[in-house]
């Protein structure tokens, strides 16, 4: 995630310079990119957060079970 965080804010930067050429081009490719990814991030944060306030320590069989889930139909 520190990858995608640097690159995000690089990309922010760039985007937001207002030199001509851009210092990297396509930046805000690489921005739209790169918060999708850091979205997502902290979405799964929240919902993980979410999951053992609500289950407590069961909250760790759901990705367990995905995990077997995952396995089986491999």
């Amino acid at each position: 995630m520190t990858g995608n965080l640097t690159s995000g804010v690089l990309s922010l930067l760039d985007t937001l310079a207002r030199s001509e050429p851009p210092p990297m081009p396509g930046a805000k490719e690489r921005l739209q990119k790169t918060l999708a990814l850091v979205g997502g991030f902290c979405a799964g944060c929240v919902a993980g957060a979410a999951a053992v306030s609500w289950l407590g320590d069961w909250a760790w069989s759901l990705p367990a079970a995905l995990a077997g889930l995952a396995l089986a139909l491999k």
